[in-house]
């Protein structure tokens, strides 16, 4: 039995093989008069499907770059195998392609490609997120004053906290709008909120003092110690309306005090 199971693990071993890396020069398992011909017909549909879902999951790389470049950037990252799907959702396996687009020689000097890269899988993880019930404006109102600084907030899983030190924002404008005015692509931090309230994936741009405020509750800062800590930093930061900026975009899943946690 073990020896069955060690000659079918060779024989998939050496399909994958000739599959993605077009090494045909055994075939002798896969008997056939025109086994590298059906081996093409395996090997185009693999490398299309592999490759449109890179397109799903990045459209705004293949925008930027072009059908011709981004589709041989995708390829070559199949045919690198260095990471192939793990299993039947080919949406768990796209997360490597903005670390593979950084090894990249040709696209060295486009060094905020993989942030784009980076931002787009962020997009892609808030929509793939499971939906929740959120926490409304009379939810925190019902909450007693002496009570609100030990509140622990629990957001929604579809919120992801994103930054660059490369003007993203105005990338995906060029990546949306190729006519737009050009944008200069030295360092600059931005920070971002990826949320999806309802349908669509939304991204809001905020100020550093409000996502410095709302990664220190999402470390799981109470109330007082998440403005304590922000204040400290950004003296004219306004807790009233990072709150409301919470409620209104439907970014709370759930609440909890300090000494229950």
């Amino acid at each position: 039995m073990l020896r069955i199971v060690t000659m079918l693990e060779q024989l998939q071993n050496s399909f994958r093989t000739s599959v993605l890396q077009q090494d045909t020069q055994d075939l002798s398992p896969f008997s056939s008069p025109f086994s590298a011909e059906r081996l093409t017909v395996y090997r185009r549909s693999v490398y299309d499907n592999l490759k449109d879902s890179l397109r799903i999951v990045y459209p705004g790389v293949w925008k930027l770059l072009g059908d011709d470049c981004a589709n041989s950037i995708a390829y070559a990252l199949i045919r690198s195998m260095k990471q192939l799907p793990t299993s039947g959702c080919l949406d768990d396996w796209d997360s490597g392609f903005p670390e593979f687009i950084a090894s990249v020689p040709e696209l060295r000097s486009l060094p905020y490609l993989r942030a784009y890269a980076e931002f787009e899988w962020a997009k892609h993880l808030s929509y793939s997120a499971r939906n929740c019930k959120v926490i409304m404006p009379e939810d925190l109102q019902a909450v007693a004053e002496d009570q609100l600084g030990d509140l622990k907030f629990h957001f929604v899983p579809s919120l992801i906290l994103y930054t660059s030190i490369y003007p993203i924002h105005q990338i995906q404008t060029i990546a949306e709008n190729p006519s737009a005015e050009g944008i200069d692509l030295h360092s600059q931090q931005v920070q971002a909120v990826i949320t999806r309230p309802f349908n669509d994936v939304l991204t809001f741009w905020i100020a550093e003092d409000v996502w410095l405020f709302l990664a220190s509750l999402k470390q799981g800062a109470t109330l007082d110690e998440a403005i304590a800590k922000t204040c400290e930093k950004y003296s004219a930061f306004n807790p009233v309306h990072a709150l409301g900026f919470m409620l209104q975009n439907r970014l709370i899943e759930g609440l909890k005090y300090a000494q229950s946690s």
